[in-house]
């Protein structure tokens, strides 16, 4: 089992704490490194996915929520596994936010992950790196919040 929990501007002594808890992983690995930049990041929201068990971090995603904009931008999203349902698991919390919210969700990505976010209903919006990928509020209603 896992539990998500969600930090807005995290403290340093979360932040330390979480980041020990990745030090037993392979940080050169892409998606530990990405949720230590999403650790790290602090710039307004963090959820991190744990084991229940263990307490191991499992992934992350941060994103920020500007009054400003019709949309949450996600910054950074890593999991230690691939194919496990972290990543959805992290972006359903992050979409459920954002219907919630009336916005949209949007990221720029390096295009390695393209099957991933087609998975998960967002939309490709340009062929050049950063790869910019959206997902409508009206999408985000139809796929999980319904």
């Amino acid at each position: 089992m896992v539990m998500l929990k969600t930090f807005r501007q995290p403290k340093f002594d979360i932040c330390t704490s979480l980041i020990e808890k990745l030090s037993k992983h392979d940080t050169s690995c892409d998606g530990v490194s990405d949720i230590l930049s999403a650790v790290k990041d602090r710039r307004d929201y963090l959820t991190v996915i744990f084991d229940d068990v263990t307490g191991d971090v499992l992934g992350g995603v941060s994103y920020y929520i500007s009054n400003k904009s019709d949309s949450i931008e996600v910054d950074h999203l890593g999991t230690v596994e691939q194919g496990k349902g972290y990543g959805t698991l992290l972006m359903e919390k992050v979409f459920r936010t954002a219907y919630r919210l009336g916005k949209s969700v949007s990221l720029m990505s390096n295009g390695s992950a393209d099957e991933f976010y087609a998975k998960i209903g967002m939309a490709k919006l340009n062929n050049k790196v950063p790869v910019v990928y959206e997902i409508s509020v009206d999408e985000i209603n139809k796929r999980y919040c319904m």
